[in-house]
């Protein structure tokens, strides 16, 4: 019966009679929870919070689930010339050091040498029914590279004598597939790059139905 459940906008939520649920009665006709506060919509009921709804559906609050993404360097990205996995490199800053970043591997192309691939990429997926999306990327490599999130540059890094790791927000990842891209521009075969990105999104998961109670 679509016309009895609630909107956000209806005067019947949180304006029942907490008294009058029967004892024992803990959930509402669809199953959901029979006492649910909304807290964006002002008690007009009877009884201590949280106060029951009028009608035979209780509405529900918004709520959302959290996905927590960790990006980092290490042998599942691989040369898309080639499609070989990338290889950690022993060239890269000691782990523990000041330049390390914590959780990535140092990687490059299959070798050490000028026949190194020039590009090392790795495809994460985001999921489709996300609302909202935050990351941040922290990096550091040598000697002259470019990191690229979807196309869009993060930022170079570009050091004989390394620099604490250099940190980026990511302001264009998306739904769906994302791509990270390392490119090297200078001195292929002594190339690593070392990086890990931590990408949080949130699913809303559970709305108001969309039909306001009649009657009210």
């Amino acid at each position: 019966m679509a016309a009895a459940t609630l909107w956000i906008g209806s005067p019947a939520v949180d304006a029942g009679n907490n008294t009058a649920v029967p004892a024992g009665i803990v959930t509402d006709l669809a199953g959901s929870p029979r006492l649910a506060d909304s807290p964006v919509v002002s008690d007009t009921g009877s009884g201590a919070p949280p106060i029951v709804d009028m009608g035979a559906y209780e509405a529900q609050p918004l709520l959302a689930a959290y996905t927590r993404l960790e990006i980092c360097t290490d042998a599942q990205w691989y040369e898309p010339s080639t499609g070989q996995p990338a290889e950690i490199q022993s060239v890269g800053p000691v782990t523990g050091s000041i330049h390390d970043v914590p959780a990535a591997a140092p990687i490059w192309g299959q070798d050490a040498g000028p026949t190194s691939s020039a590009t090392l990429t790795r495809v994460f997926t985001i999921p489709l029914d996300a609302t909202s999306i935050t990351g941040v990327v922290t990096f550091v490599a040598d000697d002259g590279v470019t990191l690229t999130l979807n196309s869009g540059a993060i930022g170079n890094y570009d050091a004989l004598v390394w620099p604490p790791p250099a940190v980026r927000l990511l302001d264009n990842l998306r739904p769906g597939a994302n791509e990270f891209r390392a490119a090297v521009y200078n001195r292929g075969g002594f190339a690593w790059v070392e990086a890990c990105a931590v990408v949080v999104c949130a699913q809303q998961w559970r709305v108001y139905a969309p039909v306001v109670l009649r009657g009210y």
